[in-house]
């Protein structure tokens, strides 16, 4: 009896990991840290734009990583798109980006789903983890944020999306900007 408790505990366990994609895996972690310098990078935007991280510097900017499959990437998306960008948008110091971790396959999808959510700071894609592989090992959760302050040095990581993480970042980015 044990045994087939044991068992049945076992496959009810890998179970839920295999069907849970939104998981933590708690060996990812950021590989940069507060206070050092945001690594350099090149992208371009969905609008066609190529920039780089030094055009970043002068500004207050918010890196994102996120993914259309992700309901916490979504949710935190419309979350910086209301309460973030529509605030401060107008001021002439803050650049947001989100990097979609999609899925070559889903990368239409990424954009459609964003039309049609309003969202209207820089998104970018980062298929192949380029960009993010400078912030972050390769099996680490997003969503995924980065606040760098207008020296280009990082003030804040976050690697959730709950409220008190979200107030957090809204809390830095008005100390930085106003």
């Amino acid at each position: 009896m044990k045994l087939f408790v044991t068992v049945l505990l076992a496959v009810s366990i890998t179970s839920g990991i295999a069907q849970n994609p939104y998981r933590r895996d708690d060996t990812g972690h950021f590989i940069v840290e507060v206070g050092s310098e945001l690594p350099s990078f090149q992208f371009v935007t969905l609008s066609g734009d190529t920039l780089d991280s030094d055009v970043l510097r002068g500004q207050t900017c918010i890196v994102q990583f996120v993914a259309s499959w992700c309901p916490y990437s979504q949710g935190q998306m419309l979350a910086i798109e209301d309460l973030i960008w529509k605030k401060y948008k107008n001021k002439k110091d803050i650049f947001i980006v989100a990097f979609s971790e999609d899925f070559a396959q889903d990368t239409a999808n990424f954009r459609l789903e964003n039309a049609k959510k309003g969202i209207s700071y820089s998104l970018s894609f980062d298929v192949n983890e380029l960009i993010f592989k400078q912030f972050a090992t390769s099996k680490a959760s997003i969503p995924r944020i980065i606040i760098s302050d207008k020296n280009g040095t990082i003030v804040a990581l976050e690697d959730e999306f709950y409220r008190k993480s979200f107030r957090r970042i809204r809390k830095k980015i008005k100390q930085l900007l106003e």
